[in-house]
């Protein structure tokens, strides 16, 4: 399998797959098929799982890491926002979602994820017509630092903006290395690597629409499931948390639980370590 180090992988497959005799799993985040198969490891024949990415690149690696599942296991190059269909066609007993961005995501596929390798300006994780590049370069003024402030949380977004557009009134901005080094002259020096990771997160969670798709498959995902079902969702910062605990809290027939990584994971896969587990089970 590819060198991705799934996070939280055995609280979450103790999760979806304890008291788990039939049925199917959704694994709406497939990646490389890490969690997924660990739930197909630990669980019996008559159940089975469907992986959906909205990366066709990621859908050809999983199906070559978990071939030894064929009959068990089906994939769909989807939004996982259309997931309602599949409670239509299957007896879905298990959500599971990794949310964020993978490490196979940064070192394979070169879209311009990470502001630590020089890539064009792209951020799709699946078809779309909004790229980082369109964004960074044909965005007016006051829609970009409102993209840096709501969705990267940055103290900063109007001056990173204003040098954003005085650059790209130069030449366009084409690479991540020209946006990260227009980032790095508008933020203190100990400020950088923060400020550089939430600009990038608020361009990538707008091109892929990350919250809506969000909010939209989870909220189908309790209305549709059983009781006694399970989501499991792994999140990575505020924004999804907030998602994954506004339409839980105010719902009687869930109880949700949270955990964090050991210390002994977050040091062993740094990227462990903003995420949480959050554990919902259906009553």
């Amino acid at each position: 399998m590819l060198e991705h180090i799934p996070v939280l992988l055995n609280e979450s497959k103790e999760f979806i797959c304890s008291d788990l005799l039939e049925g199917t799993i959704v694994d709406c985040t497939c990646g490389a098929g890490g969690h997924s198969k660990a739930f197909l490891e630990n669980s019996n024949d008559n159940v089975n799982v469907i992986c959906i990415d909205r990366d066709r690149d990621a859908i050809e690696i999983a199906k070559k890491n978990l071939s030894e599942y064929i009959g068990r296991i089906e994939f769909m190059n989807t939004r996982f926002s259309e997931i309602e269909k599949l409670f239509d066609e299957k007896s879905v007993k298990r959500v599971f979602y990794d949310l964020g961005i993978s490490t196979m995501q940064i070192d394979l596929f070169e879209k311009g994820f990470t502001y630590k390798r020089e890539q064009n300006l792209d951020m799709r994780m699946g078809e779309s017509d909004i790229t980082a590049y369109k964004i960074v370069n044909e965005y007016p003024l006051d829609e970009l630092v409102k993209i840096f402030r709501v969705y990267g949380q940055e103290r900063f977004s109007k001056r990173i903006a204003e040098n954003i557009v005085n650059e790209r009134g130069i030449k366009p901005i084409e690479t991540t290395t020209e946006l990260a080094l227009i980032v790095r002259k508008s933020v203190p020096r100990s400020m950088e690597l923060k400020s550089l990771s939430r600009i990038f997160q608020a361009i990538r969670i707008v091109v892929n629409d990350e919250l809506t798709e969000l909010e939209n498959s989870l909220r189908i995902s309790l209305d549709r499931l059983p009781a006694g079902g399970r989501i499991a969702v792994i999140t990575y910062h505020s924004l999804e948390r907030n998602i994954v605990r506004g339409l839980t809290m105010t719902m009687g027939n869930v109880k949700v639980r949270k955990k964090n990584p050991s210390r002994d994971e977050i040091k062993n896969n740094r990227r462990a370590r903003s995420a949480k587990l959050y554990k919902i089970e259906v009553l």
